[in-house]
């Protein structure tokens, strides 16, 4: 095929560039492999890791079945691309099923409940171009285990078989039920030597029927579902809202684990480590000991049998973290993290897998267009390329692919009075760049972040403080507080805004509550009409769903808080009011990933007036009106 002629690729140059959706890889991208990749880069690094995975599936001893590695290096240095392509190798060749933990976003004080949510998360993909999920393959490996200790010559049924057979239109959900209170008693009858749990084990079996999945993933994620679906479904909400919720976390974690094991092999990875502190757990424990901890409790917990296939945890972080903090910790926790005792260095890129690596993302970039450049790096200068690779890290190699995209120069001058294709567009704002990324992720999972109530209320509370000291619609805010007394807060009202309206001094406790239980509903506001011991002089409940109405003392409380004595208020949360801020928030989180400084996202959200004009932040500081919302939804 011959050149394209220059005008075409100048025009495509122009209207698109490649690099600046690379330089920082998303959680999706892990998953995806949504970035071309150069095998040969850091292939001591991912090699290491899937020898792991084979050596824990082949051993025979159930100790051995469960081991761990770490992967240290500086920031942009090619961790996430590391972590994608063991993925994608697992699931392109099935050899192990992928959990990925992104602890940037838990909530250090329910570590065990947050990962338990990501099991949950993980296990709900399809993989490759298969129909069906990892929960809905492992539910059929338990149904065709069962089959076979009561007859082993029996048929066993593959996954798609079993969902098609369960979602026949002429299959009543009342016989599907039964035949899951068959599988469930009779599976946990021939898992002898191990305590199953009937629960786990039927929610399980209910991702394989498409109408009920959604619920018992929420389930099996720790989430509350309604009370109605729960009682269909025969699974209890009884275990949510409850002191000891982190202690039954935990124990469904090892108990999922074990299960998952028994059909695959596992790879745990860990990443995100090294993101800024916003605040630290009631223990005082920074997010690498946390993650540390929870990695040690796994390690030391988990009894798999001897068949099992195995677990291998893979933690990513940076140096510092590595020695400054891991390594520092007593009780034998740096070796639980790492079984090898040394960490897996990644390196930096020389200057012939730099050229390869552009050469790689342009040549992408051109197929796409349908053109062929008259270099394949076209149009930078491989010279220049190769000083690039020269100690500098992924990161810093895109950063410099983004900012030199362009015509060049000299053909931009020439032709500059006759063109009539459209200017070379500047790079877009890194913050603007950060911002729509992070909206499209959301986009993209709107029913898992509008449950996430820690989320919401964190991102609530850094936009709150982003607007101390204005003025809207009469209401000064002065300043966010945390809620005092802890213990008996209970983590319930998020935080206290303090402000003046008109003069007057108000603290409004705000109190996210997305969970659909009565009595979770019940728990958030009886504290939040208990203004005295709170010192707070206004409730504010934000939530998107009704409240069952046979949820008497939650009425009753609600009662309370809309009437006239306590002037609360109930402000309906909408996905198209939280978005922006949540993404905002997540810009925040990653602000280090992204090389972005506090001033620079405070300017974004000032200059697009992001939290002023946002209606949820308005409700919350306006006067109440005393009404439950319209337009709630129903569950």
């Amino acid at each position: 095929m011959n050149t394209s002629p220059l005008e075409k690729i100048h025009a495509a140059i122009k209207s698109f560039n490649p690099f600046e959706t690379l330089a920082i890889v998303r959680e999706q991208n892990i998953w995806d492999g949504g970035f071309p990749d150069v095998p040969t880069f850091n292939a001591h690094a991912s090699d290491e890791v899937i020898k792991a995975i084979k050596q824990v599936q082949q051993t025979s001893t159930g100790h051995s079945k469960i081991t761990s590695r770490v992967i240290v290096s500086g920031q942009g240095e090619g961790k996430s691309h590391i972590i994608s392509r063991i993925f994608n190798h697992c699931r392109s060749t099935e050899q192990a099923l992928c959990i990925y933990g992104n602890v940037e976003k838990y909530n250090f004080d329910s570590i065990n409940r947050e990962f338990q949510a990501t099991l949950a998360k993980s296990l709900d993909r399809k993989i490759g171009s298969s129909e069906v999920t990892s929960w809905q393959r492992l539910a059929t490996f338990m149904a065709n285990s069962t089959w076979k200790a009561a007859n082993p010559s029996t048929k066993l049924a593959s996954p798609q078989q079993l969902v098609n057979h369960l979602n026949n239109p002429n299959q009543s959900l009342e016989k599907v039920s039964e035949w899951i209170d068959i599988i469930t008693q009779k599976f946990c009858q021939v898992s002898q030597g191990r305590r199953i749990d009937p629960d786990l084990t039927r929610a399980i079996l209910w991702t394989l029927v498409e109408t009920q999945a959604p619920y018992a993933v929420k389930w099996l994620s720790g989430q509350e579902i309604a009370e109605n679906k729960a009682k269909q479904l025969v699974l209890p909400n009884s275990v949510f809202g409850t002191e000891n919720t982190e202690s039954q976390a935990f124990e469904i974690v090892l108990q999922m684990l074990t299960l998952i094991a028994d059909y695959k092999p596992i790879l745990i990875c860990f990443d995100e480590l090294d993101t800024p502190d916003i605040s630290r757990s009631k223990s005082g424990l920074s997010r690498p000991h946390v993650v540390a901890r929870l990695i040690k409790s796994l390690v030391d917990s988990i009894n798999l049998s001897e068949t099992s296939q195995g677990i291998v945890i893979l933690t990513v972080m940076m140096p510092d973290t590595w020695n400054q903090k891991i390594k520092q910790m007593p009780g034998g926790v740096p070796d639980r993290i790492s079984a090898t005792g040394s960490p897996i260095n990644l390196k930096f890129m020389n200057e012939d897998s730099v050229v390869e690596l552009v050469t790689l993302w342009l040549s992408k970039f051109y197929h796409s267009q349908n053109l062929k450049p008259p270099t394949p790096i076209y149009p930078f200068d491989e010279q220049k390329i190769r000083q690039l690779g020269k100690g500098n890290s992924v990161r810093k190699i895109i950063k410099w692919c983004a900012e030199n995209f362009k015509v060049p120069d000299s053909i931009e001058t020439d032709s500059s009075n006759s063109s009539t294709s459209p200017p070379n567009s500047e790079l877009k704002n890194p913050v603007e760049l950060a911002y729509k990324q992070k909206l499209e992720e959301l986009e993209k999972s709107t029913n898992v972040w509008m449950e996430d109530e820690t989320r919401i209320a964190n991102s609530l509370k850094l936009c709150f403080n982003t607007i101390a000291g204005k003025v809207i619609d009469s209401v000064t805010v002065h300043k966010i507080e945390l809620v005092e007394p802890k213990q008996e807060n209970r983590g319930y009202i998020a935080f206290k805004i303090i402000a003046k309206d008109n003069g007057k001094i108000i603290k409004i406790g705000v109190v996210v509550m997305q969970k659909s239980s009565g009595r979770s509903v019940g728990a958030a506001l009886t504290r939040l009409i208990n203004y005295k011991k709170f010192d707070i002089t206004r409730g504010c409940l934000i939530r998107s769903k009704q409240i069952n109405p046979t949820a008497a003392q939650a009425q009753d409380y609600l009662s309370k808080l809309l009437s006239p004595k306590w002037g609360g208020e109930w402000v309906r949360l909408t996905a198209e009011d939280i978005k922006p801020l949540l993404a905002v928030y997540q810009v925040y989180r990653s602000r280090q990933d992204y090389q972005l400084n506090d001033q620079q996202i405070r300017n974004f959200i000032e200059r697009n007036q992001l939290v002023v004009n946002n209606h949820l932040i308005r409700e919350i500081l306006s006067a109440p009106s005393g009404q439950i919302p319209t337009g709630l939804i129903e569950e």
